[in-house]
Formats: structure tokens, C-alpha cells, sequence
């Protein structure tokens, strides 16, 4: 059981860090929630290849992905962190020590 609440503490750290490249690509180029989060699981696979997964995991590393970028996307938005609108660019909330972003956060996040 601790492996695999290291692997997905992993993969939560590489989709943070994904997600958060995605985005502010995404403000030059215009992309849309779909287009992202395609580009976001792109990197994340290049990264983290399902083949460094324990076994057991490699079938639902599709669905885990899925959750956790539209989590981690929730949250960001919860907090902020993802300006939207006029002027999005321009001011951004301060951002929170991504580093001790935790498993719970997002969830908790997610049911919001």
C-alpha cells in the first residue's frame, strides 16, 4: 500500500507540475480546457511512463491522470491561481507553496 501512495504522490507532484506549464503556455496560444488537459497528460506520460508503475497500477494510470489534472485544476481555480478573464495575464493571485500542496487539498478541492 505505500508504494502506491508514493506513486500517486508522485504522479500529483508531476501533474502540478504539468498543469501549471500548460496553463501558462496556454495564455500564448489560446488553448481550451480539452486541448490542456491533452497537452498536460502528454507531458505528464513523457515524464512519468506508465512503465515506471508498479504493475498493478499501469490500467487505471489513464483514469488516475484524468482525476487528478481535473483535481488539481479545481483547486487552482479555488485558490486563484488560474486569472481568468480581462486582464488575465496581467494580475495573478499570489501563488501558494505548491511544494506542500497535498493529496487532500485536492480532494477537498474536487468536492467543491
Amino acid at each position: 500500500m505505500k508504494a502506491v501512495i508514493d506513486t500517486v504522490q508522485k504522479i500529483l507532484a508531476v501533474v502540478v507540475a504539468a498543469v501549471n506549464v500548460v496553463e501558462l503556455v496556454s495564455e500564448a496560444t489560446g488553448e481550451k480546457g480539452a486541448q490542456k488537459k491533452a497537452e498536460a497528460k502528454r507531458i505528464i506520460k513523457e515524464l512519468l511512463p506508465a512503465e515506471a508503475l508498479p504493475l498493478l497500477m499501469r490500467p487505471f494510470y489513464d483514469p488516475i491522470l484524468d482525476f487528478l489534472i481535473d483535481a488539481v485544476v479545481s483547486y487552482c481555480n479555488a485558490k486563484g491561481i488560474f486569472a481568468k478573464g480581462e486582464g488575465a495575464g496581467a494580475a495573478k493571485a499570489e501563488l501558494p507553496d505548491l511544494k506542500s500542496l497535498s493529496v487532500q487539498d485536492v480532494l477537498e478541492a474536487r468536492r467543491k
